[in-house]
């Protein structure tokens, strides 16, 4: 019988306690995740403030990379918060730069501050909050000829980032981790990501390997007036499992925090360093538009100033951020075939795109992992199961029996495949994973992903109405017809007599355009005279009109239930 996480909790806490009664002197242990209340908002603000205004002078700082003198102080500042939150020295990274469009015959030195809490050792590994530390007024009109004495306080962009980062550190060294964590700060992140890829590029490739997750922290404390607080994770397609359990994490910790993914993100973030180096990588930001675009009015301008924080939100965000790695480490070893871990590779690729032609050549890319926080017990391995469905039916394209992944690691399996004209439309890649020797959850093993072919002399490839048979009113039904390519439809809908009921239009021509795969409409949309129909068989008659002029009718029936 397996323990519900609750009630494990408790028994480890009861343990842990007896063990500090008899063994005086230890100095951290494993605790409950920590709430928001734990997270000091004095201590956030504190932070900002100190970042973004100078005490002595009460005047807005910059921490424009390039004002060497000023940025160093502030380096020099968390570099002694850092280690006096960790009790562990912190490294200072050096690095030299360009002066870019702002000064362009000059050379730069700035540095990453890099410190690392060590963890049990139960998991070989480290995860990584990162944050960058510097800030760019750049909007500002007249920034090329005055940066030298603008202001650039960037209490949002990113003094918001660097005080959870800090933070996160102080509740984080309380804690017995199976992993280590290291927090980095970076600078010279507003002239292109300088920093972090001067970081990335001198990893060895073990050290690389080492690296279990990156938690970047960009600009977390802006929310429009009435919207409620929120966070937007950012993410590309190999990093999709982090976000995908960062999100479920977020959502399960507080639900009524606004949780939104933004897959593939933008590559402008501290992130895209480690995605070349096809290291997992996932940003926090504060809620975008609906269009994924930054909704602080006053970023890289002399007015991101701290009045204008939603320290709530900063708060919320920390916490959750928190709570996520706390509840990484306490998963048992797990393995996970995760949607985000079946990917399409195409032309050397890997691509969201999903509508492919007949002749392509498809690489399909499969990583079931583990998610817990152990490694599989000796003897453990998972079977991976691939099949491709289609109107022609079912077909495996692979069945092979693997040793479980390392805690936090997944395999890669890769599987060509031709695509041909036999199979043009709809096609549904469905893997499953099946797990022996050690705990499994099976509500997370199988990942399904469907991709179209065009191509081939037949349009209409298959047409139903669904459910069947109808059993809901009918404007709640569909109707879907698979095609391999683009084209023009008309439906017409009959009872058994051959009396004509009514008559749908689907295409570019009417405002909804058909493409090659599956096209589904509501019942209610392509005729919106019917309100109801009466039990029985009916028919109906589809006449398509594809892109070089040629039409083609097809019959079909369907039945509704009394």
């Amino acid at each position: 019988m397996r323990l519900s996480k609750k009630i494990r909790r408790f028994y480890i806490l009861a343990g842990i306690t007896l063990i500090l009664l008899l063994s005086p002197g230890v100095d951290r242990i494993a605790l409950e995740p920590f709430s928001e209340t734990e997270v000091s908002v004095d201590s956030l603000s504190s932070i900002v403030r100190f970042l973004s205004v100078d005490p002595d002078t009460e005047e807005l700082r910059s921490r424009f990379c390039l004002r060497e003198s000023e940025i160093t102080l502030i380096a020099d500042s968390l570099v002694s918060r850092l280690e006096g939150i960790l009790g562990a020295t912190a490294s200072r990274l050096y690095f030299d730069f360009p002066g870019g469009i702002c000064a362009p015959d000059s050379l730069f030195t700035n540095e990453n501050i890099y410190a690392r809490l060590g963890g049990t050792g139960t998991v070989e590994g480290i995860f990584l909050i990162t944050a960058h530390y510097d800030a760019t007024a750049s909007r500002d009109e007249g920034w090329l000829d005055s940066w030298k004495s603008h202001p650039a306080p960037g209490a949002n962009d990113n003094g918001t980032g660097v005080a959870a980062l800090l933070e996160l550190a102080r509740l984080l060294e309380q804690y017995e981790l199976p992993f280590d964590v290291g927090f980095i700060l970076f600078s010279a992140e507003e002239i292109g990501m300088v920093g972090s890829t001067d970081f990335v590029e001198g990893l060895s490739q073990g050290e690389a390997d080492e690296i279990l997750g990156v938690l970047n922290l960009d600009m977390i404390g802006y929310s429009e007036p009435g919207s409620p607080p929120g966070v937007l994770v950012m993410s590309n397609q190999h990093s999709g499992w982090l976000a995908d359990l960062a999100i479920r994490s977020f959502e399960d910790f507080d639900q009524s925090f606004v949780t939104r993914l933004y897959r593939p993100a933008v590559p402008y973030y501290d992130h895209k360093p480690f995605w070349d180096r096809s290291i997992s990588a996932i940003t926090f930001s504060e809620p975008y538009s609906e269009d994924y675009r930054i909704l602080f009015p006053y970023y890289h301008t002399e007015l991101d100033t701290i009045g204008r924080i939603d320290f709530e939100q900063v708060e919320r965000i920390t916490a959750a951020a928190g709570n996520f790695l706390v509840e990484l480490s306490e998963n048992d070893s797990e393995c996970a075939m995760l949607g985000s871990d079946l990917h399409f590779n195409w032309k050397g690729y890997t691509t969201i795109r999903r509508s492919f032609s007949a002749g392509d050549t498809l690489l399909l890319e499969f990583g079931p992992r583990n998610i817990g926080a152990a490694d599989p017990p000796v003897g453990a391995d998972l079977k991976l199961d691939v099949t491709i469905e289609n109107r022609n039916g079912r077909e495996s394209i692979h069945s092979f029996t693997y040793a479980s992944p390392r805690s936090f690691r997944s395999l890669l399996v890769e599987i060509p495949v031709i695509l041909e004209e036999s199979n043009a439309g709809e096609n549904l890649v469905r893997a499953s994973i099946s797990v022996s020797g050690m705990p499994d959850d099976p509500s997370n093993n199988e990942a399904v992903e469907s991709f179209t072919i065009s191509g081939g002399s037949q349009v209409v490839l298959g047409h139903r109405f669904q459910p069947s048979p109808i059993r809901s009113s009918f404007p709640d039904a569909f109707f879907c017809v698979d095609l391999s390519r683009e084209a023009e439809l008309k439906i017409e809908l009959l009872n058994i007599e051959g009396e004509l009921l009514g008559r749908g239009f689907i295409g570019s021509g009417s405002g909804s355009p058909l493409s090659a795969g599956l096209n589904c409409f509501s019942c209610g949309d392509l005729f919106p005279g019917i309100e109801r129909l009466a039990g029985g068989v009916y028919f109906y008659r589809l006449v398509l009109f594809d892109e070089e002029g040629s039409s083609q009718a097809v019959t079909g029936r369907f039945a509704v239930e009394k």
